[in-house]
């Protein structure tokens, strides 16, 4: 199957030009006629055409309508099945650009309230990251069971722990005996049995407390999710073996970031040790990119900064240099490098070697 085109603002304004043109000359009903016909238009994109040609927006999944002027105790949202409820009073002013989500994201980048064509190029941007990283691509599968798209990344994905423990539960042998099936406290019971639940949930070692004391007792250890170890330490290698998981992680976490900075918190883009954790902007690089980019080019601190804009504007964004050097002074990127081990030890014509992709990116020696 054929991948369209991703749209450009420029296709957009295209299309607008159409549509309103149709409205003037046959009515409003023609031209959403015609705009409903359009099947390769993401839900945001839909949603700024029809705030351009008809000054309202139709959130995606049902909703009120939003129009300009007062919005008030409306549910809107942006994406594949997402919802989001917004309360009070919010006054636009100008064009509407959809349901007002990405606030609390673009203010963090610009440090202030984001203007209208600045929020506009960040709900692009996440919502075609999103779109684009939704779906698991399963090479080699039978059609009929990955589906034609591929698998849906949040109904497959399961949590990827690593080989750090983290106390669970301290205290003398009272007080852990709930986590045990047994008096003894040699079985887990089942809430607690790596069998039967996640890692990050599941009795995993136990350590004696100092038997000397007048009530000895336990410490108790669980896995550490891969999340938990992302913001505990930012400057994170993850390191497996093949087919362990790291670029699905990589993925589902670039696309549950999206989400988020959309306003789309919910279940599926949940992420553990993250509830209080501010928007990101993420940003994902595959390494072979960058091996391209190093063999075509001068080396210099530039190299990395010019192929993250690049990478934004793939997604249609105009100026990706203003949201993203914004977001790069003000801490609000996460960058996402996937596919080490997909560089060639060997520079060829196209590509750089692994080392100095390694040294461009200041990795320690161990990592290969």
């Amino acid at each position: 199957m054929t991948k369209a085109t991703p749209m450009t603002h420029d296709d957009l304004m295209v299309l607008v030009s159409k549509l309103r043109a149709l409205a003037q000359e046959w009515g409003a009903a023609a031209a959403h006629a015609a705009l409903a016909t359009n099947t390769t238009l993401t839900a945001a994109q839909r949603t700024f055409v029809e705030a351009e040609v008809f000054g309202e927006a139709t959130p995606a999944g049902g909703g009120d309508t939003i129009t300009a002027g007062n919005v008030t105790q409306s549910t809107a949202a942006i994406g594949q099945g997402a919802t989001a409820q917004t309360e009070g009073s919010l006054t636009v002013s100008g064009t509407v650009y959809g349901p007002a989500v990405a606030l609390n994201l673009g203010t963090i980048i610009y440090g202030r309230d984001p203007r209208d064509d600045e929020r506009r190029r960040l709900i692009w941007y996440l919502d075609a990251l999103a779109n684009d990283l939704r779906t698991l691509p399963l090479r080699g599968l039978d059609t009929q069971l990955a589906g034609a798209q591929g698998l849906d990344l949040a109904r497959v994905y399961v949590l990827l722990a690593t080989t750090t423990l983290l106390p669970l539960a301290t205290g003398s042998r009272e007080t852990v005996r709930r986590y045990f099936a047994d008096d003894a406290l040699t079985k887990p019971a089942e809430a607690y049995d790596p069998e039967h639940v996640l890692p990050i949930e599941a009795v995993l070692h136990i350590i004696p407390l100092d038997a000397e004391r007048d009530s000895p007792g336990l410490i108790l250890h669980r896995a550490q999710a891969a999340t938990e170890a992302l913001y505990a330490h930012p400057q994170l290698v993850l390191l497996g073996d093949p087919g362990s998981g790291k670029s699905t992680f990589v993925r589902h976490l670039a696309w549950a970031l999206a989400r988020r900075g959309l306003d789309q918190a919910d279940p599926a883009t949940a992420l553990s040790g993250w509830d209080t954790a501010p928007p990101l902007l993420p940003v994902l690089l595959p390494l072979r990119r960058l091996a391209g980019a190093l063999a075509n080019a001068a080396v210099d601190a530039q190299t990395v900064v010019t192929l993250l804009r690049a990478t934004i504007a793939g997604y249609g964004v105009a100026q990706p240099e203003d949201l993203l050097t914004d977001a790069l002074v003000r801490g609000a990127v996460i960058l996402l490098l996937d596919g080490l081990d997909e560089v060639l030890l060997e520079p060829t014509a196209q590509a750089a070697e692994r080392a100095t992709v390694k040294c461009q990116l200041d990795l320690p020696p161990g990592v290969n």
